[in-house]
């Protein structure tokens, strides 16, 4: 499997190329690139099985790479040294990141992931500026992709609550209808969750769509009546901090 580096700093560029030499003989490093343009050009020309993309670079980022790109027909690896990249790269449906520094074992994971997936990727291209356009949107006009392989998603405003359940989730819809999804609550939450509290995590095993909230009891013990009759408790020593965020709610 022919695999391209993409990374501004020469000192990753030689880590990552040490240890994919090193440990993982059946990939062949066919190209580094250590800024946007350079990259674009080297996926054009090389068509790698594999990326391995870094998220800052000095002509823009590894995001603004794949959204000049749009489609693509290989797995992408995100290579950071910043959570907040990573959180962004799942919204984004990367197969998968690193952190740096980068760890054989951590490695070896998001190899075996991307081998699994070559042939998907192969038959099915991935559009990463309708992803990120998604990105922009506004809440209301947001989608979830449940499933990035086969393309099925839920708009945001027909999501109800998601509910944890070992490590997947159960979406509760408008429609009625539980889907699950192979993804732990934390997971959902650092996708979906922001300053916007269109979601809302009230609970260990709660998160919510505020605009679904039929009912709120305030006295102990507190707890939220969503629109389809559930009601999710919220925990004592989060109280004061749920129902701030939901006073300040439009209703």
């Amino acid at each position: 499997m022919n695999v391209i580096l993409v990374d501004d700093e020469e000192s990753s560029l030689e880590v990552l190329s040490i240890l994919i030499t090193q440990y993982f003989p059946t990939l062949g490093i066919v190209g580094k690139a250590q800024n946007v343009h350079q990259a674009e050009t080297l996926i054009k020309a090389q068509k790698p099985d594999i990326l391995f993309l870094d998220v800052q670079m000095p002509d823009g980022s590894g995001f603004d790479l794949l959204r000049n790109l749009g489609k693509i027909n290989f797995p992408v690896v995100f290579v950071t040294a910043y959570d907040q990249y990573a959180i962004q790269a799942l919204r984004l449906s990367a197969t998968d990141y690193l952190l740096k520094p980068i760890h054989k074992n951590d490695l070896q994971f998001a190899i075996e992931k991307c081998v699994k997936m070559r042939d998907f990727y192969a038959q099915n291209e991935l559009d990463y500026a309708e992803l990120w356009a998604n990105q922009s949107r506004n809440q209301a006009d947001k989608i979830l992709v449940l499933n990035k392989y086969s393309g099925e998603s839920l708009a945001y405003p027909k999501i109800i609550s998601i509910e944890a359940d070992s490590n997947y989730v159960l979406i509760h819809t408008t429609d009625q209808r539980k889907i699950s999804i192979s993804k732990t609550l934390k997971e959902v939450e650092e996708m979906l969750c922001d300053s916007s509290h269109y979601f809302l995590r009230v609970h260990k095993s709660f998160i919510i769509n505020t605009q679904h909230i039929k009912q709120i009891q305030r006295k102990e013990p507190a707890s939220i009546t969503l629109q389809n009759n559930q009601t999710v408790e919220i925990p004592q020593r989060k109280r004061a901090e749920i129902l701030q965020i939901l006073e300040q709610k439009v209703w």
